[in-house]
């Protein structure tokens, strides 16, 4: 049976020690588990969070993105190594949680555009510091995503057959594909083929409206997406990543301008209700 996920920038704009009763909040929505956001890594207390899951029977995936700080596609070989530092503290914190599944934009800065296609050097700079991440992570029984992002926020990796082809060249067996069906909405050709392509390789995926607003309002087209993880045997977990104007730090810097659902918890409990629905309608 499929786990629901939620992540909780529907309600809030950075995690903290503040953010611990959100894992009682997404528990009372009917979330099966959250999805922490590993960026102010020094605000992160890995005991805190995982005794708080522990009271509400709930578990977390994490999940970040890179920055020009932490670019492991840079020319720079220092700033490719803050990025492996990086990504080995949030393995640790994912560890520490009690976590197997760490993802997001982890092969290149969230954001970067060169203003052309990515270069042979640069998928070798990615593919080589996320094969010594994912040696480090295997030792924690940690397994990393790949999240491929639309065109506006990576040149690098958009769809899940490139995710793939990272992963391949990366050649360690500790990695999946993420995809975000946000996304898959602007650079996949259908929902259905490359959720059943990837097959075993699919890890996580984010269930998210095209226009990030309320699932099952919009032009997803839903029943194709439960029907490739049901037709993929899928075996990960789902999750919600939408946002909302009323965290307007994340609103602005994902760029929504507009009111999508009066408010978080609108949002993710009638999302919720809606997916669990088609989910059902689909024998998952």
């Amino acid at each position: 049976m499929l786990k629901f996920g939620i992540h909780p920038y529907i309600w809030t704009d950075q995690w903290n020690d503040s953010s611990l009763p959100l894992i009682s909040q997404a528990h009372r929505a009917g979330f099966d588990f959250i999805e922490i956001p590993l960026v102010d890594l020094e605000l992160i207390h890995p005991r805190a969070i995982l005794q708080e899951l522990n009271n509400e029977g709930m578990f977390c995936t994490c999940s970040t993105g890179l920055n020009q700080a932490t670019d492991i596609t840079s020319e720079n070989k220092e700033t490719r190594q803050n990025g492996i530092d990086f990504l080995k503290k949030c393995i640790d914190l994912t560890a520490g949680f009690e976590a197997r599944f760490f993802s997001g934009v982890t092969y290149s800065a969230f954001g970067k555009n060169v203003g052309r296609s990515p270069s042979a050097d640069e998928w070798k700079y990615a593919a080589d510091a996320l094969r010594e991440a994912a040696r480090y992570a295997a030792a924690r029984s940690v397994t990393i995503g790949i999240e491929p992002v639309n065109r506006y926020e990576t040149y690098l990796i958009n769809t899940g057959q490139q995710a793939l082809q990272l992963i391949e060249m990366i050649g360690e067996p500790n990695l999946k594909v993420h995809l975000d069906t946000y996304h898959m909405n602007i650079e996949e050709k259908d929902f259905y083929q490359p959720i059943v392509q990837l097959g075993c390789q699919l890890g996580y995926i984010h269930l998210c409206e095209n226009d990030r607003g309320i699932p099952g309002t919009g032009l997803v087209r839903w029943h194709d997406v439960f029907r490739a993880l049901k037709d993929a045997n899928y075996q990960g977990n789902v999750a919600i990543e939408s946002f909302v104007a009323s965290v307007p730090k994340i609103a602005a810097a994902i760029c929504i301008w507009r009111s999508l659902a009066p408010d978080g918890e609108t949002l993710a409990q009638e999302g919720l209700a809606f997916l669990k629905s088609v989910a059902q309608e689909e024998s998952l």
